[in-house]
C-alpha cells in the first residue's frame, strides 16, 4: 500500500497525472491547471484538490522530472483562487532539490518557462 492506495493504483495515478500535465504543457498557450481541475481528471485514485496525498503525488512526479532535467512538472498546478501560483509545498520541494527559491516569483517563472519550453517542443 502506498498512501492508502495499492501499489498498482499509485503507479497508475503517477503515470496518468504525468500524462495530464504533459498534455497541459503541450496544448495550451499559457499552460496552467488548477488543483481542482487536475483532481477531477485523475481517475485511478480518488484525491481531493487539497488532500496532502495530492502534494505527495505531484512531488514524486516533480522529483522524477527534475532528475531528468525537464523541470518540475508540477509548476503547472496552481490554486485557481488568489495568486494562481503553486502551493508552498512546491517551493519546499524545490528547496529540497537544491534550487534557490529565495525569490519565489522569479523561481516559479523560471521553472514554468523551463517546463513549458521543453514540452512545447516534444
Amino acid at each position: 500500500m502506498r498512501h492508502g492506495f495499492s501499489d498498482m493504483e499509485w503507479k497508475q495515478a503517477i503515470e496518468q497525472t504525468t500524462n495530464i500535465l504533459m498534455d497541459v504543457a503541450r496544448n495550451n498557450p499559457y499552460p496552467l491547471i488548477s488543483y481542482s481541475d487536475l483532481a477531477e481528471q485523475i481517475t485511478y485514485i480518488d484525491l481531493q484538490p487539497h488532500d496532502k496525498r495530492m502534494g505527495i503525488l505531484l512531488g514524486e512526479i516533480s522529483r522524477t522530472e527534475h532528475a531528468e532535467g525537464r523541470g518540475m512538472l508540477s509548476v503547472l498546478v496552481v490554486d485557481k483562487s488568489g495568486d494562481l501560483k503553486p502551493s508552498k509545498g512546491f517551493f519546499e520541494l524545490a528547496k529540497d532539490l537544491g534550487e534557490d527559491v529565495s525569490d519565489e516569483p522569479a523561481f516559479w517563472l523560471s521553472e514554468w518557462n523551463k517546463v513549458q519550453t521543453y514540452w512545447a517542443t516534444e
